[in-house]
């Protein structure tokens, strides 16, 4: 838990767990193959009663190699890549040892045949 240094910092970012998110497309195969791209963050079930403060839903990138994102802690958050495809990954903060979160698309190889074919 970070110290407040006496400016005005809401009190849900003091009270955050850092997570590396990484996005993969994963081929109908089952390989997989790490990509860029955006993905969203949404608090979605309260683990507490009551309640803490509801934190903002993140939207932001992730370049090859990840990024590190802050998630509140006391929620169930909902990580989801914002590419058609993307998988829902849901994540209870805080949580011991997991400090990776790696969300997946679902893709097709180019040239290959499509299912049912």
């Amino acid at each position: 838990v970070m110290v407040d240094s006496g400016k005005d910092v809401p009190r849900w970012e003091n009270l955050t767990q850092e997570f590396t998110v990484r996005i993969y497309a994963l081929y109908e195969d089952g390989s997989t193959q790490e990509m860029s791209g955006n993905f969203e963050c949404n608090a979605m079930l309260a683990l507490t009663t009551p309640a803490p403060p509801l934190p903002p839903r993140i939207v932001t990138y992730a370049p090859v190699g990840g990024v590190s994102v802050p998630l509140a802690k006391g929620w169930e958050w909902t990580l989801k890549p914002t590419a058609p495809g993307g998988q829902e990954t849901k994540v209870r903060v805080p949580t011991e040892g997991i400090r990776e979160v790696n969300l997946y698309v679902h893709l097709r190889r180019a040239g290959g045949t499509p299912p049912g074919e």
